[in-house]
């Protein structure tokens, strides 16, 4: 059968599954992370822009994530469980991604393109209203890209590679959307702070995302052959949510990976909302440096990919992910705290070639974890499955999503209120050459990104020695699953042969 319609049966869409996708249909997939990438890549430089280039507090700055991210991280799951229970001509996941592509571009160009006369709580209600948008459109899209990923394969290393793939294009969106800001738009002026080159950085970020997201949603589509079936759309979107999110609650691993990656996100939240002032006031560096450290960081995610294939060949996925998260911890609090004892000098080499490394190893780290998360995941929802007699990989990573957000929207608002705590100013822009920064604020910024936020990050390695699934227990589980999906098969044939005018597709991944 073609591949670019549905399969018949579950178990048709199983053996399917087993036939292994080509690169180029990885790289199609994977291409749907350019455009999550260019917002999320977009949406890193937001806090700063609010708070040094508008001059928001770092109070009323975080207040406005805290609301944009907990309305996105509670619409994720009902996104997640309505992408479980579509049923179209078109799969489970499409019919998402292509409707959410437009909204997606059009709210990332006006996130940074409010007028200059808004200023105080009219700012803040244009970029909070404006930051919802944004996010929800992208979740509308992401969600179901993800999830669209863990049904490709049923194959533990194969499930890693797919993941690899998508985060191939989050390090090609992680040097576009800096190249943009750093060399192109504010080039001139040299520095962040330059306020009319964020309006044109927004909307071509909005062209790519649009590009990306369209050419995903088409390509993949050749894949639907792949997907599992549901039963019947869902009738009660709420009830089917509530009663989807009851027996994840009863899943301890899927629990575990939950709350280990809330902690996870939260320390990153904290860190990647104060890394511009980190990076500005603390290690005072140009924008060629941050770029520097920007292509320092994506070289090391480039070594991560095959890093990760080989080392997932030979180790536990869990025994990776704690160790990596440990090693992370160790980094991110070591080079500030040499830098205070004069180990690591102000400037030169000296300062850069040890940035560069750390940020040369954080990025494969970070590769490492991202895959390792999702892929287990994507391994959790076959056991759940067995379980449960269920699908749901959209609630499954709509979780994942829920963690990263709803975490960093508290990462946030930690960061802005530790930012007003250690009287860090605000309207940097506008101040120019009178302002001066007391060098105690700035080593105590310094300590919150380096020790305190590593200290955070660690608790989620604690949680991962909780984690016993393991590669036997997969194969497992998914040996058991195949002989119901093979079983049910025997029914539906049974099932035509005595009501042919009536087709009725069952298995065992329908939501129930």
């Amino acid at each position: 059968m073609s591949e670019a319609v549905t399969a018949h049966s579950s178990a048709q869409a199983e053996l399917n599954r087993k036939k292994r996708l080509s690169p180029l249909q990885k790289l199609v997939y994977g291409s749907g992370a350019l455009a999550d990438g260019m917002a999320n890549t977009a949406l890193g430089f937001l806090f700063f822009y609010m708070t040094a280039v508008r001059g928001l507090s770092g109070t009323i700055a975080g207040a406005s994530f805290v609301i944009a991210l907990l309305v996105d991280s509670f619409a994720d799951p009902l996104i997640g469980t309505l992408s479980d229970s579509t049923r179209t001509a078109f799969g489970r996941r499409h019919p998402w991604m292509f409707a959410a592509a437009l909204p997606l571009a059009l709210s990332l160009g006006l996130l940074f393109s409010a007028p200059d006369s808004l200023k105080g709580w009219s700012l803040f209600l244009y970029m909070t209203l404006a930051a919802i948008a944004t996010r929800v459109s992208l979740s509308v899209f992401a969600v179901p890209h993800v999830a669209l990923g863990a049904e490709l394969s049923d194959d533990y290393i194969e499930r890693s590679n797919i993941v690899a793939y998508r985060a191939v294009f989050s390090v090609v969106a992680a040097i576009v959307g800096p190249l943009l800001i750093l060399r192109v738009f504010t080039h001139n002026a040299n520095d962040l702070l330059h306020r009319g080159g964020y309006t044109p950085f927004a909307w071509v970020s909005a062209a790519i995302a649009f590009a990306a997201a369209m050419g995903c949603a088409l390509g993949t589509r050749e894949t639907l052959s792949r997907l599992h079936l549901v039963k019947e759309k869902a009738a009660a979107p709420l009830r089917n949510l509530l009663k989807a999110i009851g027996d994840a609650a009863r899943h301890r691993h899927f629990l575990i990976l939950f709350f280990g990656s809330l902690i996870y996100f939260v320390s990153k939240g904290i860190t990647d909302q104060l890394n511009l002032h980190y990076v500005e006031f603390f290690w005072k560096l140009s924008n060629q440096a941050l770029f520097a450290i920007q292509i320092a960081t994506a070289a090391g995610a480039v070594i991560g990919f095959p890093l990760t294939a080989w080392l997932q060949r030979h180790v536990d996925k869990h025994v990776l992910l704690m160790v990596t998260i440990i090693a992370t911890c160790t980094g991110t609090a070591a080079v500030p705290l040499l830098r205070l004892a004069g180990i690591i000098p102000p400037s030169g080499p000296g300062l850069m070639v040890p940035i560069l490394a750390l940020k040369f190893l954080d990025g494969g780290a970070q590769v490492l974890i991202g895959v390792t998360y999702y892929s287990m995941t994507a391994d959790a929802a076959d056991e759940h499955e067995y379980l449960f007699h269920a699908r749901r990989e959209g609630l499954f990573f709509a979780g994942l999503a829920f963690c990263s957000k709803a975490a960093s929207a508290l990462g946030a608002l930690i960061a802005g209120q530790s930012l007003d705590l250690i009287g860090f100013p605000s309207a940097i822009a506008d101040k120019g050459a009178t302002l001066h920064i007391p060098w105690r604020t700035i080593v105590e910024l310094a300590l919150i990104c380096g020790p305190g936020a590593s200290a955070l990050m660690a608790c989620s390695a604690l949680l991962v020695l909780l984690l016993r699934f393991q590669r036997s227990d997969l194969i497992h589980i998914q040996k058991i699953l195949s002989e119901r999906r093979r079983a049910d098969s025997v029914v539906r044939v049974e099932t035509d042969s005595s009501r042919p005018e009536v087709r009725v597709d069952v298995g065992v991944s329908a939501v129930s």
